[in-house]
């Protein structure tokens, strides 16, 4: 291969313009300064080359981060194509138009044919365990799957999932063990892990790709949430006036609604409780073992939410006067739990659970998704954590998709929203409750939590708070006009606080 990337800056000027414009790129926020090939592997020659690169990309806040992307050389490609990067390549004399394909079916079955071991090529393509990659080798039908927010994946003979990471981090990736991990107990409600895709170069490996079964026909939490609420809601709207119902009426509405979401959130709580028995487990062989929450766990707790609230509170943002008015509450509940003295146990958890992360079929509920926070480093993602961590993560959830709901149904300040509004307050109470007792009273899950019921909801509010503070801050860099709903979350986990 005569192809030298470093020889083609105005390429990866292209690139660079083109990433801030892509779902999965995880720096929107910032700008882009430049984009230069870290390591590249060769999946196809002339005259169709095709390449896998690692690129390295700098940030205007100084940083740098590296991201997996699959380029296609292709004299024949349409210039108005939208996954064009850049039209104008000078390649053996001709101009090419150069297309991103990492998780295109063609690109795919590609790397299998450079993952074969003794190629010349300084980087190079690891699949595990041994005989993975027939399953990418199929014959069947392969599609990429849209719509995700970090990741690209690939679906193979609606069988197999390959999900390929987009932000590149050192090996293993933590989704990767969790997911096997959960596999080598038998934990049912999860796609059990296939194998793995590793990108070898310079002595250092990053987590290509995660195969696992495809879950078919399957529908998301959020949506089955949010279809519920919309059954609930909609049946109000026409007779809404702005009159304010009371919470007795609305929790009642909530309780006999036919299609409710009760039944769900009580098993969802059931199927957490198991989750983390499971990572729990000696079996799992999770490193780091599951082992007693310590005082240096809880103060990290305390001062993770502090810094956090200080961050916020110097912002000169007029909307976030509800948290100025609650600072020394909120202060209060980070602080008390740093005094706690039994505290359960910290395990591997899901890191980034909610109702997103969670899908229906036919076989019941299953887990996705077990990388954490994508934007966090892997170390960080890696670090065992009370398991009420998750908890926390699933009661925001469903809070947010009330809210959620009520803006689909109504602008929150139409008349006819403080009608509906109460009742989305109450189906969060209720579905809260039934995933929270639902959880806690499961016989075996009260090992991993403090001993004392004050103190499980103390530790529960102080994650809660913190869910809240990261969620407020996605917000205001993200989706300004929806600041509301984390602030309303931090007023009433205060005022539960100080009762």
């Amino acid at each position: 291969m005569t192809l030298d990337l470093d020889h083609l800056p105005q390429l990866f000027a292209g690139i660079a313009s083109w990433l801030p414009g892509q779902r999965w790129f995880g720096h929107k926020a910032e700008g882009v300064t430049f984009v230069r090939p870290r390591a590249t592997l060769w999946v196809s020659p002339l005259p169709r080359p095709r390449a896998l690169v690692l690129a390295e990309v700098g940030l205007e806040s100084g940083a740098r981060a590296a991201y997996h992307l699959g380029l296609d050389f292709d004299p024949d490609s349409p210039t108005d194509s939208r996954d064009v990067i850049w039209d104008g390549v000078d390649l053996e004399g001709r101009r090419w138009s150069v297309r991103e394909v990492l998780a295109q079916p063609s690109f795919s079955h590609a790397l299998i044919g450079a993952a074969r071991p003794g190629l010349p090529q300084a980087t190079r393509l690891v699949v595990t365990p041994e005989g993975a990659d027939r399953f990418l080798t199929s014959s069947a039908e392969s599609r990429a799957l849209g719509l995700e927010q970090s990741n690209s994946s690939l679906v193979v003979g609606e069988r197999v999932l390959v999900k390929f990471y987009r932000r590149a981090w050192p090996a293993p990736s933590p989704e990767v063990e969790l997911t096997s991990a959960l596999t080598r107990v038998g934990f049912p409600a999860i796609a059990p892990a296939l194998g793995a895709m590793e990108l070898e170069a310079g002595g250092e490996r990053t987590t290509l790709a995660l195969i696992q079964r495809y879950l078919a026909n399957s529908t998301e939490g959020m949506l089955l949430a949010l279809t519920s609420l919309r059954d609930l809601e909609g049946d109000l709207l026409m007779e809404a006036d702005g009159e304010v119902p009371p919470p007795e009426r609305c929790r009642r509405a909530v309780l006999e609604q036919g299609g409710s979401f009760l039944p769900s959130a009580r098993e969802l709580g059931h199927l957490t409780a198991a989750l983390h028995l499971a990572l729990a487990s000696p079996a799992s062989d999770l490193e780091p073992p599951a082992a007693p929450m310590g005082r240096s766990d809880l103060q990290s707790i305390r001062d993770r939410g502090l810094q956090h609230l200080e961050r916020l509170l110097e912002l000169p943002e007029p909307r976030l006067e509800p948290l100025r008015v609650r600072a020394a509450d909120a202060r209060q509940v980070l602080v008390s739990v740093g005094r706690l003295t039994e505290a359960g146990s910290k395990i591997r958890v899901h890191g980034d659970l909610h109702l997103g992360q969670v899908v229906r079929n036919d076989e019941g509920w299953h887990f996705l998704d077990f990388e954490g926070r994508p934007s966090e480093p892997p170390e960080l993602r890696r670090q065992p954590a009370s398991p009420l961590r998750d908890v926390a993560g699933m009661l925001r959830s469903l809070e947010y998709a009330a809210a959620l709901a009520l803006r689909q149904q109504v602008h929150p300040d139409e008349a006819n929203a403080r009608t509906l509004s109460p009742y989305g307050r109450a189906w969060a109470e209720v579905m809260r409750e039934a995933f929270w007792l639902a959880y806690w009273r499961d016989p075996g899950v009260l090992t991993l939590l403090p001993p004392a019921p004050g103190d499980r909801e103390l530790l529960l509010r102080a994650l809660e708070l913190n869910q809240c503070l990261y969620e407020l801050d996605y917000e205001l860099n993200f989706r300004p006009d929806w600041i509301e709903i984390p602030l309303e979350g931090i007023v009433r986990l205060v005022a539960e606080g100080s009762r």
